[in-house]
């Protein structure tokens, strides 16, 4: 998940959501389901100049199935064995938590096949800036996930240094979580 916003409000605001996200994903199985109740929970509190987005991410081990409920986030990255890469879900993305109650929202599911990777990150990668002002951008981001590698770790090592390398020690506005698995 992002907050908008930043310093301790925001970080407030996410330890309130994360005790929320815990309580819907453990009593409710649909994870859509879940997300809308997290989304009502967090409308209730009338933080009408916030908003969240989040993705949600449930893998199946034992079929490889991927279900992803997005709320305002970037779509993921998928990694297919042979290097291509393609945003997925984007069709079912649906509003950041905090903007409509009552709103539902979508599951998208996918088949993971062997080689693939998923990559989970927030604005912060893409918004990444250098010091000549240059943002890094979701071209570089998809290029450093389409070349080879050996596994998801090391993935999102080569993500995190080139990023490093691109700033080249520029502090940055924006937070970075980033989540890589196949």
């Amino acid at each position: 998940g992002d907050v908008a916003g930043k310093g301790v409000p925001a970080a407030l605001m996410m330890a309130r959501l994360s005790a929320d996200v815990r309580f819907s994903l453990a009593s409710e199985l649909n994870p859509a389901k879940a997300i809308q109740l997290i989304n009502d929970s967090f409308v209730q509190h009338d933080l009408s100049d916030r908003f969240v987005t989040m993705i949600a991410v449930v893998l199946n081990a034992a079929t490889n199935e991927l279900t992803v409920v997005n709320a305002g986030h970037m779509a993921p990255f998928l990694r297919c064995h042979g290097g291509g890469v393609e945003a997925i879900g984007e069709e079912a993305a649906g509003l950041p938590l905090g903007v409509a109650p009552g709103y539902e929202y979508q599951a998208f599911t996918h088949v993971l096949e062997p080689g693939n990777v998923v990559t989970l990150f927030t604005d912060g990668f893409s918004e990444a800036m250098n010091a000549d002002g240059d943002l890094y951008g979701l071209d570089r981001l998809k290029t450093q996930i389409s070349s080879p590698t050996m596994n998801a770790a090391d993935f999102g090592e080569r993500i995190l240094e080139d990023v490093r390398q691109f700033v080249n020690g520029v502090d940055q506005a924006d937070d970075m979580c980033l989540v890589c698995f196949g």
